[in-house]
C-alpha cells in the first residue's frame, strides 16, 4: 500500500512541478520534500489536487519575495 501511495505522489508531483518551476528565481535553488502522514489511502485525483495547492501556495511565496 505505501509504495502504491508513492508512486500515485510521484506521478501527481511529476504532472504539476512546471507550475513551480517555473517561478524559482535564475541561480536559485529549492529542496522540497512531501510527507505523506495519512495512514488510509487517497485516490489519485484527492492526491492530484493536494499537491497542486501545495505547489500554488510556492509559487504565491515565492512571488512575494
Amino acid at each position: 500500500m505505501r509504495h502504491h501511495i508513492r508512486r500515485l505522489m510521484v506521478e501527481a508531483w511529476r504532472m504539476n512541478k512546471h507550475d513551480l518551476y517555473k517561478s524559482i528565481p535564475e541561480g536559485q535553488q529549492l529542496h522540497i520534500f512531501i510527507v505523506n502522514n495519512n495512514t488510509q489511502s487517497t485516490d489519485f485525483p484527492t492526491l492530484q489536487k493536494i499537491i497542486k495547492d501545495g505547489i500554488e501556495q510556492l509559487v504565491t511565496e515565492l512571488k512575494r519575495e
